[in-house]
């Protein structure tokens, strides 16, 4: 049995330039098939150098948030693998089942408004801010 090879993929579809953002994707490829999976990591072409983020202020967070999708991916391929039943369309739902069982959705929310925080407008960025605080007040006046 041949062993799945992970690996992150910048501009597979030949998008981004100077100043257009491409898209990062995670590449599994098995038995000479391979599967695309969407890690909403975008970047410019001068941020992305030897599969690593850099030159952003926020390419810490963002290389956190590929290193731990990448993990979550190589769990869900080795507990198939294990169970002996190894597909690669099964592999994007297994993984959002292993995020669903540990986060909330305001969790998600913050990690989004996180992740997109740099390069928004300020207006955007205050939606976020505005709907996280919405969220963590101690009871909404129409809960009341």
């Amino acid at each position: 049995m041949s062993t799945p090879i992970l690996t992150f993929v910048f501009d597979r579809k030949k998008r981004g330039n100077a100043k257009k953002e491409a898209s990062v994707e995670l590449r599994i490829t098995y038995v000479k098939k391979q599967k695309y999976i969407a890690t909403g990591v975008r970047l410019l072409p001068k941020q992305w150098r030897n599969g690593h983020v850099t030159d952003r202020p926020d390419a810490m967070e963002m290389q956190r948030t590929l290193d731990v999708m990448m993990a979550r991916a190589r769990t869900v391929v080795n507990n198939m693998m294990e169970s002996g039943s190894l597909s690669l369309d099964e592999i994007p739902s297994q993984m959002a089942k292993l995020v669903e069982d540990r986060r909330s959705f305001l969790d998600y929310c913050c990690e989004r408004a996180q992740v997109r925080k740099y390069g928004k407008a300020e207006d955007t960025q205050e939606r976020y801010d505005r709907f996280l605080r919405w969220g963590t007040s101690p009871s909404p006046l129409w809960f009341r």
